[in-house]
C-alpha cells in the first residue's frame, strides 16, 4: 500500500491532536499532502527522510512541517540527533 495511502486510511483512527512523525526513504507530492492533512485536522506533524537532502525529488517542502533527514547508515547509528 503507498504511504500516503496508508496515511489517509489511519488518520480517522488517530485520537484528536495525537502526533504524526512519518519517517520515509522517498518523499512525494502525495504524502506531503496528506501530512498536510494531518496537520490541518489537528495533529502535530514531523517528516523523518531517510535521505540526504540532494536526492529528495523536485517536490516543494512545505515550511510548515519540520522535516529532518537522516544521511548517514541509519543501521550504524547509535542515536538521532536532530537539531
Amino acid at each position: 500500500m503507498p504511504f500516503d495511502q496508508l496515511l489517509r486510511l489511519e488518520a480517522s483512527s488517530l485520537p484528536f491532536g495525537a502526533s504524526v512523525i512519518a519517517v520515509s526513504a522517498i518523499t512525494t507530492n502525495a504524502i506531503l499532502t496528506e501530512l498536510l492533512n494531518l496537520r490541518s485536522a489537528g495533529h502535530p506533524v514531523a517528516l523523518i527522510v531517510i535521505s540526504a537532502p540532494t536526492r529528495v525529488p523536485a517536490v516543494s517542502l512545505p515550511h510548515d512541517i519540520p522535516v529532518y533527514f537522516v544521511t548517514q547508515n541509519w543501521t550504524d547509528l547509535d542515536a538521532l540527533e536532530l537539531d
